[in-house]
């Protein structure tokens, strides 16, 4: 199985669709290659990205020789005829929301290339395989918008769950396209994604203070200091982080102190460089709006790490097609 894609470094994208080449019988590893490229250059044509892993949306193509013929000459030549169908999906539910269906010519001094140059004539600019990606996209955009409802009530039973990165995962892939829809979507990934800093901070602070009330001494001491340092500064629990941090500090003798009060310096200057740097982040952006979407990608960055760990069922289904 191979993938593609391009990601746009900056900005929501419109609508993201993921490249998926199973490996057929009929088709090379290379060949895939040039096939894959070719579909990210279509998607790409229509405003469409791939920057998210274990997409539901997929454009895929399928491939058929329909003749072989060699060439008289010096050397002789092959030239192949081939039917490539171009088909966009829902991987999820097994549904096609559209396909082309390209007739290619290539020749080569073997059959391996004859293909190649088939696949590479291919013309990312055809009217009709560009209208084939924009109908499937109007379609896609229709599954959100009929769907919205559904997918908001699923992404609240995830978050009753705790399956924060799940929920972020799902909220992600509606695409800006859907207007409110996606605006309503990215006002509850920013609530998620709070929600779940909140609590796994909590979760981090209740560890550190069981190892603490475990050996309160110096091997204590040093045993909480993993969980307190993967504390967000922003967390809501994070002003509780200082007191347990001087409740632990008046407890240990002169002689480990010192060494955890070096431990808390070099503690307090990253927390303190990192204030910085957000308070200076907060008055370079200066806007809310612009806070706004760092924390959304904060929160579509969770989603992206979440579906990285996917196991890649999509595939089996894409290989049916």
């Amino acid at each position: 199985m191979a993938t593609t894609g391009v990601t746009y470094a900056q900005g929501s994208p419109d609508l993201s669709i993921r490249v998926l080449q199973p490996e057929r019988d009929n088709l090379t590893k290379t060949s895939c290659r040039f096939l894959e490229t070719k579909m990210t250059q279509l998607l790409t044509r229509n405003g469409v990205v791939n920057d998210m892993p274990f997409n539901r949306f997929v454009l895929t193509a399928k491939a058929n020789v329909l003749s072989k013929d060699i060439l008289a000459g010096s050397p002789s030549r092959i030239s192949e005829k081939m039917e490539l169908a171009f088909i966009i999906g829902d991987a999820v539910e097994n549904i096609w929301y559209g396909s082309h269906v390209l007739y290619l010519t290539g020749v080569g001094l073997n059959e391996e290339q004859a293909l190649q140059n088939a696949i590479k004539s291919i013309k990312v600019n055809d009217s009709d395989l560009n209208a084939f990606v924009q109908q499937s996209k109007t379609r896609i955009v229709d599954y959100y918008l009929s769907n919205a409802s559904s997918i908001m009530q699923e992404a609240d039973a995830l978050v009753s769950e705790e399956r924060y990165d799940e929920a972020l995962y799902m909220l992600a892939l509606i695409p800006s396209a859907c207007g409110d829809v996606y605006e309503s979507a990215q006002n509850k990934m920013q609530v998620i994604n709070k929600r779940r800093i909140d609590l796994e901070s909590e979760h981090l602070l209740s560890q550190a203070k069981a190892e603490w009330a475990k050996n309160p001494n110096a091997s204590g001491a040093a045993a909480v200091f993993p969980f307190i340092s993967a504390i967000n500064p922003r967390a809501q629990c994070f002003p509780n982080v200082a007191l347990f941090l001087d409740e632990v500090t008046t407890k240990l003798i002169a002689d480990e102190e010192r060494e955890w009060a070096f431990k808390i310096k070099q503690y307090e200057d990253d927390i303190a460089r990192e204030k910085r740097e957000f308070d200076a982040q907060q008055k370079r952006e200066a806007t809310k709006v612009e806070i706004r979407k760092k924390e959304i990608d904060a929160a579509r960055q969770v989603a992206m790490e979440y579906a990285r760990n996917q196991p890649d069922v999509i595939y089996k289904t894409v290989l049916l097609w």
